[in-house]
């Protein structure tokens, strides 16, 4: 019977992970006189991973990842866009040949992983997370997923996250960074 269960009769069970993030800042566009000025925008770079242990297919309706720093500082990320890994290492962020679609609901089969790599875009207008600004920040980073059945989100991975100088001053420059979680360095830390 236990047999049974796990191969035909286990309900969707979906657990989400993050990759170490690429960030991009984007400042605002020059606009003519008169013209509301466009925001600076901080983009993320991530790939997720999505895994069924259970028997029967699943699905993640939504995903985000929250920042929040022990300051108060909250950010909110949410993924727009699907990207191709190769076109975006190769042809650069500009070019724009790295978008292979909007994000959509993922739909996972039973003992099955897939991975998608999203373009995160921070959320502004929110009333409790604030604008993203290029300060230096230690963030409690959180993935949150969705499921069709639930109006509350499942967390599925906590991290820590340096936003620091050095993210800071390549950002400032144009220059697509990544920063690993700070768990994924003390592991390259630990080798002797």
């Amino acid at each position: 019977m236990v047999a049974l269960w796990y191969s035909l009769l286990a309900p969707a069970d979906i657990k989400s992970s993050i990759s170490s993030p690429m960030f991009l800042w984007q400042p605002g566009i020059e606009t003519p006189i008169g013209a509301q000025q466009a925001k600076p925008v901080l983009m993320m770079e991530a790939t997720c991973s999505f895994s069924n242990n259970g028997a029967h297919i699943g699905e993640i309706s939504y995903v985000v990842l929250s920042l929040e720093s022990d300051d108060g500082t909250r950010w909110l990320f949410s993924p727009y866009w699907i990207v191709d890994e190769t076109k975006f290492l190769t042809d650069g962020f500009s070019k724009r040949t790295w978008m292979s679609g909007q994000f959509h609901s993922v739909l996972v089969p039973g003992k099955q992983t897939v991975a998608y790599s999203y373009m995160f875009v921070a959320e502004s207008g929110l009333s409790r997370f604030q604008e993203p600004s290029l300060t230096p920040h230690k963030f409690k980073a959180r993935l949150l997923t969705w499921f069709p059945a639930n109006s509350r989100p499942r967390e599925q991975q906590s991290s820590q996250l340096d936003f620091d100088e050095n993210l800071i001053a390549n950002l400032s420059r144009g220059v697509a960074f990544g920063m690993p979680f700070r768990e994924q360095q003390e592991r390259v830390q630990s080798i002797r």
